[in-house]
């Protein structure tokens, strides 16, 4: 009867314990880089015998696939396509481990301190595309002597050949140098090396001096254990390159399937920099093809599928692969977000370098709530940037860092945090020369549909709400009325008749027909028409990113020059008002108020006689106490809230005023400036200023902006003896005009996270911002090496048969 115990035998399955400890045990022998070919390969179906099970072999199912395969293999299947519900599953149990591996660096003072097998071989093949030279990236040693060539060459014993070491790297993070096979050999090695090459800090350049190197570079060269892992290193280095041995086939087999990938992820980046720009969501309900809900980045790629046969190849893969079996297709969730936080840490890397190239800069700071009552305060930067890429064209800049969330108020506490994302962002207050910080009616018939029916069938346009914060809604509501007064009569007078209205509503609507059909209102709406318009015109100018303070005070100067001109036009404007009044059968005279005339009691001695005074006519009661009121408010208004700048301009006249001032007024003026910026400008600016005034009218145009004179300057290549000028023209560029840029990001901001995507967390909504906010500059970037870094990261090399 032995012949049926092993049908009647039950099946067995591991144990937890067995499960976590061969899972150990393959993670160690995958680090040590000793593991089985026969380990990349899918297992081959054993049969279901007493003895295998009891050997913890893996059972195959029927479908094909390991029952132990989801928990031997959790980590390898982070990107296999999933349903919806699977996803719900995983993202409960939390994020997968193969996101968290971060990219190399080819800094040898970035590297971990051990490194896996597939870290050393990407290091390696890296390594071996590039020739450094050490005489130009290494830098002078303690005595300010640079690195001499000679000690990149080893002579032989007859001194007549020489050959040249390629083992030694230069660190840019720890100014050190490093020998690259000890680095990545070394902790295999039963005796290491002990010099200060395979250190951790590596040896440091401001210790040493290089003629005592002439004879330690040769001793290390000629050490045991750096010859053995030098033979180490080249023979991975040819195997890998070369393609021969085991290692090079499957380096070679990783390779063919790291170009499929970047192909896809090529196609990716498109995806994702098309919908973050115009603020689109990119899940939906749904992670399945051929879904309508699935969301618009893969409805996007089956769009692009129906043109692209490699992606439409890709798709088709995905839709047969089964569930389980081995697939790696970059449209998984966790695989979107990691991509997208890739490419918006490229793009704020980029930002960072621009700024680091400026120096100088000014921060800009404002709060919000967003959708979910949360405190975003958004942080930007502003700078001078040198445009090389643009002929080496100066230009003013405002960029965006980040939202932070925040909800304290008080300065000290605003001012912490600035302090927080500053450092954070690696960006030193040192260099930041100003910090600008910003604290923080109904439209007719918008309540009845009906009553906006009427109105737009009689008017043919809509009228706009007034805001609190935005001057072009101001110009936008009276313009409309003042267009479409007489339409707007007739639409009122319409409501009144035909719609069922409350007492209340009835009151109002007659007291507007009564009010517009007064000549008050058709004065008043062709004064703040005028008015409105002319402020409108600075304050896109003044909106702008790229303009300088001097122009924002030309700008404002010329706007109270015009305001005092429409003081002094009120005849003019009068009769212009009485031409529509006379179009609309409207009497051209204002109303006046039927007052008690007051007697004055006379004294028995005083004579009785007529009261000479009269009172003032209703058209100068009006022009007295509306008009000029109005007027004289404006104008004391715009002195006032525009008086710091021009404190800030008179601060920076002797680059403003040049040709304006005397000599005396120019070294006044230079010495205060100096003294304000001592850490940038010196003695030598009052100078340079002085020479300059000398050769302006014969070389430069007149009346340039600050800008406009940074660039002409640099233009005619004289910033090397008008440098400490330059400077002065960068700070001064460099200081803020407004705040507009904040109120952008926050309208990004309620774009990007609105009431469907209220949940997003704080770090996808700031990837997504400033790839929306910087669109412009990331359509610029090159994410080549992104992308063939990601996708030399995510090759499973057990994957040989998936693709």
């Amino acid at each position: 009867m032995s012949w049926g115990l092993d049908i009647m035998l039950p099946k067995k399955h591991k144990s937890g314990y067995q499960k976590k400890k061969e899972r150990k045990e393959k993670e160690r022998m995958q680090n040590e880089g000793r593991q089985l070919l026969t380990a990349f390969f899918p297992k081959v179906s054993e049969t279901n015998s007493g003895a295998g099970a009891a050997a913890g072999a893996a059972v195959a199912s029927p479908d094909g696939s390991s029952e132990d395969e989801p928990e031997v293999r959790d980590e390898q299947r982070q990107d296999v396509f999933e349903s919806s519900e699977e996803v719900g599953e995983r993202e409960k149990e939390g994020p997968s481990e193969g996101n968290a591996e971060e990219l190399l660096s080819e800094d040898p003072g970035l590297w971990p301190d051990k490194l896996t097998a597939q870290q050393r071989e990407t290091l390696v093949c890296r390594l071996a595309s590039e020739s450094v030279d050490l005489t130009k990236v290494a830098p002078k040693d303690k005595e300010g002597k640079a690195f001499p060539d000679y000690l990149q060459y080893v002579k032989s014993a007859n001194g007549r050949e020489k050959i040249r070491g390629d083992w030694l790297i230069h660190s840019d993070s720890t100014e050190a140098l490093f020998c690259i096979p000890c680095l990545l050999f070394s902790h295999e090695q039963t005796r290491q090396s002990k010099s200060a090459l395979n250190s951790k800090d590596g040896l440091k350049l401001s210790d040493i001096k290089w003629q005592k190197m002439y004879r330690k570079f040769p001793e290390h060269e000629t050490h045991t254990p750096h010859k053995q892992c030098y033979v180490k290193w080249k023979s991975l280095q040819h195997s890998l390159l070369v393609a021969t041995g085991v290692d090079g086939h499957l380096q070679k087999q990783f390779q063919t399937e790291a170009e499929k990938h970047t192909k896809i992820l090529e196609r990716l980046l498109d995806v994702t920099l098309h919908l973050a720009s115009r603020n689109l969501a990119f899940r939906g309900k749904t992670s399945n093809l051929d879904d309508v809900h699935n969301g618009n980045f893969l409805g996007t790629l089956e769009l692009l599928a129906h043109y692209d046969p490699f992606l439409h190849e890709h798709l088709e893969k995905v839709r047969q692969n089964k569930k389980g079996s081995r697939l790696t297709h970059y449209l998984s969730p966790d695989t979107q977000n990691e991509f997208i936080e890739l490419c918006g840490k490229r793009v704020l890397n980029t930002i960072l370098k621009e700024r680091e190239d400026a120096i100088y800069y000014s921060v800009i700071c404002d709060s919000t709530p967003d959708i979910s009552h949360t405190e975003q305060n958004v942080l930007l930067v502003r700078y001078v940037h040198h445009d090389k890429e643009d002929s080496g064209v100066w230009k003013i800049v405002e960029r965006f860092i980040e939202f932070k969330d925040f909800h304290k108020k008080t300065g000290q506490e605003i001012s912490e945090m600035i302090l927080e994302a500053l450092q954070s962002n690696g960006i030193p207050l040192q260099e930041c020369r100003y910090k600008d910080m910003i604290m923080e009616p109904t439209c007719l018939g918008s309540a009845s549909p009906e009553r906006w029916a009427t109105l737009k069938e009689k008017t043919g346009c809509s009228l706009h709400r007034l805001s609190d914060t935005r001057w072009s809604a101001r110009i936008a509501a009276v313009r409309v009325v003042a267009a479409h007064l007489p339409s707007i009569l007739e639409a009122l007078e319409c409501v009144l008749a035909t719609c069922s209205l409350t007492s209340e509503a009835k009151s109002e609507e007659n007291g507007l027909i009564s009010y517009f059909k007064t000549f008050d209102a058709i004065v008043l709406l062709t004064v703040w028409v005028k008015i409105l318009q002319c402020i409108e015109n600075r304050n896109v100018i003044l909106q702008a990113g790229d303009i300088s303070l001097d122009v924002e005070a030309a700008n404002i100067k010329a706007l109270q020059e015009e305001m005092q001109a429409f003081r002094n036009r009120w005849d003019s404007l009068l009769a212009e008002a009485s031409l529509v009044a006379q179009a609309m059968d409207v009497p051209d005279h204002f109303r006046s108020e039927e007052r008690r005339k007051r007697k004055r009691k006379c004294m028995p001695d005083e004579m009785t006689q007529e009261d000479a005074t009269t009172e003032d006519s209703a058209e100068n009661a009006f022009r007295n106490n509306i008009f000029f009121v109005a007027m004289d408010s404006i104008i004391s208004a715009l002195s006032a809230r525009f008086q710091t700048t021009a404190n800030i301009c008179e601060t920076f006249a002797p680059i403003l005023k040049l040709t304006d001032m005397t000599e005396a007024q120019i070294k006044t003026t230079c010495r205060a400036l100096a003294k304000i910026y001592h850490m940038d400008l010196s003695q030598e600016f009052e100078n340079e200023v002085l020479h300059f005034r000398t050769i302006y009218d014969a070389t430069f145009l007149k009346n340039l902006s600050s800008l406009e004179l940074l660039n002409a300057i640099w233009k005619m290549q004289l910033q090397s003896i008008f440098g400490e000028l330059c400077i002065a023209l960068r700070i001064f560029c460099t200081l803020p005009v407004t705040v507009a840029g904040g109120e952008r990001a926050f309208s990004k901001l309620k774009l990007v996270k609105n009431y469907l995507r209220s949940t997003m967390g704080q770090d996808r909504l700031n990837s997504l911002a400033i790839l929306s906010i910087e669109s412009q500059l990331a359509k610029q970037l090159d994410f080549t090496d992104l992308i063939s870094d990601f996708a030399n990261k995510k090759t499973r090399k057990w994957a040989f048969t998936g693709m």
